[in-house]
């Protein structure tokens, strides 16, 4: 298959973060880390390797941020798969 190009995020977790945080008055920006956790994140990654893994489609993750997310792409690398990601601050 083609190159698929994604951006590694749960949306279902954070939409229940970004609720709870709402509830709790949490709308300054500096909440923002609280709803999209590197956990989420890692865990996306890990997910969209899996099913680029079974399309058979290389995958390219942009703005990786998270250390886990970062992890998950070398072990997909290691173990030979076509995974790309880039980085930003």
């Amino acid at each position: 298959g083609g190159l698929i190009m994604m951006h590694a995020e749960n949306g279902i977790a954070i939409d229940v973060l970004v609720e709870q945080a709402l509830a709790e008055g949490r709308t300054d920006p500096r909440y923002h880390g609280d709803v999209r956790k590197v956990a989420l994140e890692a865990e996306a990654t890990h997910r969209a390797i899996q099913l680029a893994r079974v399309a058979g489609s290389p995958l390219y993750v942009v703005h990786v941020s998270a250390d886990e997310a970062v992890a998950e792409i070398a072990a997909a690398r290691h173990k030979g798969l076509p995974v790309f990601g880039e980085t930003c601050p």
